[in-house]
C-alpha cells in the first residue's frame, strides 16, 4: 500500500521543525552554503506567516516532510516563497506535491497565477512542475529566475 501523504496549514508548535527541514534542504545544495553559514537568519521562518496560514505542512507517517509558503502579491495573484522537503524525503514527488496544492490553495484565493523565484539549482524543478522562466532578477544568492504558472482552469 502507498504511504500516504497529508498537507495541513502549519501549527506554530511546528515551528522549530520547519526551520530544521528549511536548514537540511537549503544546506544540501553546496553552491549556497557559503552565503547561509554567513547568514543563519535566511533560515528563519516568520512564526507570523504560520499564525496567517501561509505556510503549509506536508507530513507522511506522523512526520513533518515538506513545506511550502505562500505570499499574497498586489495584483491578486500568489508568490510561492519556498518549498522545502527534507533530504531524506527527496524523490519521493512531495516536493509536486506541495507545488500541487499551492496552486489550489492559491485559486481558493482567486489568483490567476502563483509566481516562484527560483535559484538555478531548482529551476528544472519548477519547469517539470509547470513554471515557466519569465525573465531574471537579483536575490541574494546573486540571481534567480522569475516563474509563473497559470492557474486557468
Amino acid at each position: 500500500m502507498p504511504e500516504i501523504t497529508i498537507i495541513h496549514v502549519a501549527l506554530p508548535s511546528e515551528h522549530r521543525i520547519l526551520e530544521d527541514i528549511k536548514h537540511r534542504a537549503a544546506m544540501a545544495w553546496e553552491s549556497d552554503r557559503d552565503y547561509l553559514q554567513a547568514h543563519p537568519e535566511a533560515m528563519s521562518i516568520s512564526l507570523r506567516q504560520i499564525e496567517d496560514g501561509h505556510i503549509h505542512v506536508a507530513e507522511r507517517q506522523g512526520k513533518q516532510v515538506g513545506f511550502y509558503v505562500v505570499i499574497p502579491r498586489n495584483d491578486g495573484d500568489i508568490h510561492l516563497d519556498g518549498v522545502y522537503v527534507d533530504t531524506d524525503a527527496w524523490k519521493l514527488g512531495i516536493g509536486r506535491l506541495l507545488v500541487s496544492h499551492a496552486g489550489i490553495y492559491a485559486r481558493t484565493c482567486r489568483a490567476h497565477a502563483l509566481y516562484v523565484t527560483s535559484t538555478p539549482n531548482s529551476v528544472g524543478f519548477y519547469e517539470a512542475c509547470g513554471f515557466q522562466n519569465t525573465g531574471q532578477e537579483k536575490t541574494v544568492f546573486g540571481f534567480g529566475f522569475t516563474m509563473r504558472k497559470n492557474l486557468a482552469s
